[in-house]
């Protein structure tokens, strides 16, 4: 097998058998970035020379027992995550050189085996569902490359498409995991609310709305991943928990907030999947999401401004600091939302997440999973969700990214666990993802049913075309 066909765990799996060296691995994920990444632009930074330096360790001894990723070439997203050797500046310019000791989620990384090649792309401070930032240029997805390869995590998406790492890190805070991973074609869970943990520097990630894991190619990485670097007894019993052998009642929800539809592609997308779940035995059922959702959505821009204040203001920026080295005209009118924002609105405001959950919780009371297509609209193209410029108004960006990406956000307002599966491709060829929410601490059911799908509908053969180095 080539270095690109593996996953993470077949690697791992490799690496053990002597079938394929350490470094011939980092060599051959350095060798596709190489070649392209000038196209791509997934890549921020990177330490190549350190990386190879640790593959030759690898090779000189074998792993340990619980190092499950012994030697699997890895990325890390340009935010929220602090890892040694590295700035952290969350996609803006004046965080350029900010740096802080390193994260446990970092370091549970390195335990298992995992060699950091670099960290990827992504739109500034997270905040939108594309990866266009004005500092360091668009990222573009590998199935189309004038096409948005989704956000925040696009980088760590395209990356992952384009075969240069078997999963990389991502983060969710409205989608964005789930997203990226919809529009390259590959399976991106968001784990329950404090199923994992970004200490020591942020305990619940803009209040509770942020969930850190990965993106990948198989369901078996992402789920052997969250051990790695999840609460060690949530992540136990949650992971142990196995699907019902009866029937499962799957609720499809076709509307998204603020009354979103998805355009015929999309609707494709789920039709499709609804007779797959349908050929699996199961029953599925319409719902809605409750109308109340609109409403407490709306706090999304509010929570999003103080997290980021939060992340400047430990970075030792301020917002007219920011505009002096420049930082997008979103994230200086979300800083100044947050500066004239009065601590009792910011608790009312946070007070959306519990009653979010309640309204998810009551549509548990008569199924066992939801399903929605991942987005409303096939891919956008680069262009059409803006955060700087002339272009900007963020009235306008906000319904447009709401107007893509309906489906996704009220999962991150009630914490439960959702994931975005590679079902569906449109007529011209490119992905389009179904989404599947579960119960609180149902991660372990969720990632059955995302095993039973992956089984009767496989994903692994279907990638992008490589194409040259050169720009478009």
């Amino acid at each position: 097998m080539e270095y690109s066909d593996y996953d993470a765990t077949g690697l791992a799996s490799a690496i053990a058998k002597r079938e394929i060296g350490v470094r011939e691995a980092v060599e051959a994920a350095i060798a596709r970035i190489e070649k392209l990444d000038l196209t791509i632009n997934a890549i921020v930074m990177d330490d190549f020379d350190g990386a190879l330096a640790k593959a030759r360790e690898f090779d000189n001894r074998r792993s340990e027992v619980d190092e499950v990723f012994y030697g699997v070439p890895f990325l890390v997203k340009d935010n929220n995550v602090y890892i040694d050797g590295f700035p952290t500046t969350f996609g803006a310019k004046p965080l350029r050189e900010h740096r802080a000791a390193q994260s446990e989620i970092a370091s549970s990384w390195e335990a298992a085996g995992l060699i950091t090649l670099g960290k990827t792309n992504l739109c500034e401070f997270a905040l939108t569902f594309t990866t266009e930032p004005t500092w360091r240029g668009a990222t573009r997805n590998p199935w189309s490359l004038d096409r948005t390869p989704g956000g925040s995590s696009g980088g760590a998406a395209a990356a992952v498409a384009a075969r240069f790492v078997p999963m990389a890190h991502a983060n969710d805070a409205g989608g964005s995991i789930r997203v990226p991973a919809s529009c390259c074609g590959l399976f991106g869970f968001k784990p329950t609310r404090g199923m994992v943990s970004l200490a020591p520097h942020d305990t619940d990630g803009w209040f509770g709305l942020n969930h850190e894991h990965v993106i990948s190619r198989s369901v078996r990485d992402s789920r052997a991943m969250l051990r790695v670097h999840g609460n060690k007894a949530f992540v136990t019993a949650s992971l142990d928990a196995l699907l019902p052998r009866s029937s499962l009642r799957i609720g499809i929800i076709r509307t998204g907030l603020m009354g979103t539809e998805a355009d015929a592609g999309c609707e494709a997308a789920l039709l499709k999947a609804a007779r797959l779940i349908s050929a699996m035995g199961h029953e599925t059922r319409e719902i809605s999401f409750p109308a109340e959702l609109n409403e407490l959505a709306t706090v999304v821009p509010l929570l999003a401004a103080h997290g980021i204040a939060q992340t400047a203001k430990m970075a030792g920026m301020t917002a007219d600091e920011g505009a002096a080295e420049a930082f997008e005209a979103l994230s200086l009118e979300l800083l100044q939302l947050a500066e004239n924002t009065s601590t009792d609105s910011l608790e009312a405001a946070k007070q959306a997440l519990p009653k979010a959950r309640h309204l998810v919780d009551t549509l548990f009371e008569e199924v066992d999973f939801i399903m929605t297509t991942t987005l409303a609209s096939e891919l956008i193209a680069l262009g059409t969700l803006t955060t700087d410029g002339a272009a900007y108004d963020f009235q306008k960006s906000f319904a447009t990214m709401i107007g893509f990406g309906p489906y996704t956000m009220p999962f991150n307002l009630s914490g439960h666990p959702a994931m975005s599966v590679p079902l569906h491709f449109s007529a011209q060829g490119l992905p389009i993802g179904v989404q599947f929410a579960g119960k609180i601490g149902s991660d372990g059911r969720l990632f059955s049913l995302a095993n039973e799908l992956e089984q009767s509908a496989p994903w692994a053969h279907c990638q992008p075309p490589d194409f040259g180095s050169e720009s478009p």
